[in-house]
């Protein structure tokens, strides 16, 4: 399975020191050479390459797409609206956590999932323990995540003291 990887996904993962896990599962996780030379600075690109993120480069006229969406969606940011086009583009799902990107996505078929949902295949899959995921999950808060706050008391609810 491939997914495009929004920088909000990545940025959660390093702040939970959960993103070496992350890339553990048994997916192929896309970007865009755009994102990580003006969006996706921390991590640094190198250590995510090496994680095995896979690094894609529009065509013209994709690029071309991007403008006129962007023109479309004033919410989206550019960076935002790449991803989009890349995931529908390579025709697989979207990671991220921005409600717009994902309500975008949606309306043109795309399936779309985010932090908390990865975190829970994680576990699922025995990537990581429960522990682990309610300490990431603690820390990516505590470092400003804007995950919806209801779903991430039931995950640690859920996950008790693991």
């Amino acid at each position: 399975m491939r997914w495009v990887i929004d920088a909000n996904v990545i940025f959660d993962f390093a702040a939970g020191d959960l993103l070496d896990d992350l890339f553990r599962l048994p997916w192929e996780f896309c970007t865009l050479d755009l994102l990580l030379a003006t969006e996706i600075l921390r991590p640094p690109a190198p250590r995510l390459v090496a994680l095995g993120l896979v690094v894609h480069t529009l065509p013209g006229e994709q690029l071309v797409e991007i403008i006129t969406l962007r023109q479309t969606y004033l919410a989206l940011s550019q960076p935002d609206v790449a991803a989009f086009v890349l995931a529908r583009g390579l025709g697989v799902g979207l990671l991220t956590g921005d409600g717009r990107l994902r309500g975008l996505a949606e309306s043109f078929g795309i399936e779309v999932h985010g932090t908390l949902w990865l975190l829970d295949e994680l576990v699922h899959g025995q990537f990581i323990t429960v522990a682990q995921a309610r300490t990431g999950l603690t820390a990516m808060q505590n470092a400003g995540s804007r995950l919806p706050d209801h779903e991430v008391q039931a995950r640690l609810r859920r996950w008790g003291r693991g």
